[in-house]
């Protein structure tokens, strides 16, 4: 097999390498929780995994803009308690207000079709597995092909996340750095409130009138119980 029959480019954008330029795994066409998609991102010139991890190195630098709303100390107080009272921090907990867990869609009771939107996937997974580090692209044929480690996973996370087998599906606890800057909220953006908390209620009344969500108001909507059942 050629060195070119290992690689995709799908729609490349000139002066931008690696943004739609892939290639093809060893474990191609099966998809894997390495490459759930069944492609893996690599530019020709670049070792296999070089631009994903630098990505993720830049990705790990980004801190959010400071919010522009002030709040003393008795309200931050005040929030800290409700936070605590609700229970969010059992699952909004550390350092990034995550466990980084995936709960089932029947236990958070919300629209449950994205999280089973993955669940025909199931008949084409297999095995994990990747090219070595210092395998350049094209992907040159033999090339060493080295497993992935994925034993020390919790596999009904792995089937919750996937809504694999007879899973329902579930959805990752969001990390709530940045909130402020992230509304509508929640999975399918059902939480979103306008400038006008009594008119711009929901998607109706905001992203498809073409008002943008208030974060404040949206917040709000996620603890106020009377502005939440609007």
């Amino acid at each position: 097999m050629k060195p070119s029959q290992f690689f995709a480019k799908v729609d490349p954008t000139p002066g931008v390498p690696g943004v739609n330029e892939m290639i093809k795994p060893p474990s191609f066409p099966k998809l894997t929780m390495m490459a759930p998609d069944g492609l893996y991102i690599s530019s020709p010139g670049y070792k296999v995994g070089e631009q994903v991890n630098a990505m993720a190195a830049y990705q790990n630098t980004i801190v959010p803009p400071a919010g522009k709303q002030q709040a003393n100390g008795r309200t931050l107080k005040m929030g800290q308690e409700v936070f605590k009272r609700a229970q969010c921090i059992s699952c909004h907990a550390g350092d990034a207000f995550t466990n980084n867990r995936v709960v089932p869609s029947t236990v958070i009771g919300t629209e449950p079709s994205r999280a089973a939107a993955l669940k025909k996937t199931g008949n084409m997974f297999g095995p994990a597995s990747m090219y070595a580090p210092d395998t350049p692209v094209p992907v040159p044929p033999g090339a060493k092909a080295v497993a992935v480690p994925t034993g020390h996973l919790d596999p009904e996370q792995i089937k919750l996340a996937f809504a694999h087998g007879d899973s329902p599906g579930g959805y990752k606890v969001k990390g709530l750095i940045g909130l402020l800057w992230t509304a509508p909220y929640l999975h399918d953006g059902g939480v979103a409130v306008g400038p006008d908390a009594a008119k711009q209620i929901g998607i109706p009344g905001t992203l498809l009138q073409g008002v943008a969500p208030d974060p404040a108001n949206s917040l709000r909507a996620l603890v106020d119980k009377q502005l939440r059942q609007k």
